[in-house]
């Protein structure tokens, strides 16, 4: 009877206020002490490093401003030596002081790896082998062989280099092929749109070889694709290792979805048409 009557009595709920009072001022400095000392809504923004030379970095790394950790390194023939060529956090990400940078940045020497045995391989695994090495197709050579599209030696300019050979990181591979005693038949590949790394893939790809490519008078150097080929899509008799050239042109600003659309629908329609015309020609030759 005591405790209830204490409960609603003016003293308890004096003692109530000064507790929620005094709890809510010390929830208040915790909170705001902890803002403090964590730093919450102070950020650095992670700027572009690719401009700048990784070692340099490490050395200037300031832990209360960024610090730079290298992890890795790549080779890169066209990129500056010792530069910068991957981060993490990326540019323009926010971040606390003090946080640590992950740098990817470009080989200072020459690297090497073991040449793949690309023998008996067909022409389409033995670019993706390359590929996967670091490594490019720089000519498919066709010779009278009875293996089509087989791959029968691997050279670097006129020499055979055997499997597990060290050679430089991004050589350029000949490839010795056989054409399978037949040279014809090639289906030239519809490469309108398409980035020129993705049409020299598929060109090589195709049993053919990449003879240029020129970029339109006049067309900015950005984002460029291809605008014309030569031999065109539906052209025939073209044989094996027959090179493309081909000419490109900026998307920037330019429909290339409607431009290809249109030349399809040509080529379809002119299939069409001399598919009919031969059809006539033989109706009449048998009266």
């Amino acid at each position: 009877m005591n405790f209830m009557r204490f409960i609603f009595s003016k003293t308890f709920y004096i003692n109530l206020g000064i507790i929620l009072v005094v709890s809510a001022l010390l929830l208040f400095f915790v909170v705001k002490g902890l803002n403090s000392y964590t730093g919450l809504g102070d950020y650095i923004l992670v700027p572009q490093l690719n401009t700048y030379d990784g070692d340099s970095l490490v050395e200037n790394s300031d832990p209360n401003f960024l610090q730079y950790v290298l992890i890795d390194s790549i080779y890169d023939a066209k990129a500056r030596p010792g530069g910068v060529a991957h981060q993490h956090p990326r540019a323009g990400a926010k971040v606390k002081k003090g946080r640590k940078i992950y740098l990817t940045i470009v080989s200072k020497g020459q690297e090497y790896i073991p040449m793949p045995n690309l023998i008996d391989l067909s022409i389409r695994r033995a670019i993706d082998v390359l590929d996967q090495s670091r490594l490019k197709v720089n000519q498919l050579i066709f010779v009278e062989n009875f293996a089509r599209n087989a791959v029968l030696a691997q050279m670097i300019r006129q020499d055979t280099i055997p499997a597990d050979s060290m050679i430089l990181i991004g050589s350029a591979i000949n490839l010795i092929v056989g054409n399978g005693h037949n040279p014809s038949g090639v289906h030239v590949p519809f490469l309108i749109g398409k980035t020129p790394s993705e049409a020299r893939e598929i060109i090589l790809k195709s049993s053919l070889n990449c003879g240029g490519m020129d970029t339109l008078y006049g067309s900015p150097k950005t984002d460029l694709r291809v605008y014309w080929q030569s031999p065109n899509y539906d052209q025939q008799n073209v044989l094996l290792g027959d090179e493309m050239r081909l000419t490109l042109r900026s998307s920037i600003g330019f429909d290339f979805d409607s431009l290809i659309f249109n030349m399809l629908n040509d080529t379809i329609s002119k299939n069409i048409y001399f598919s009919d015309s031969l059809l006539l020609n033989t109706v009449l030759d048998e009266f």
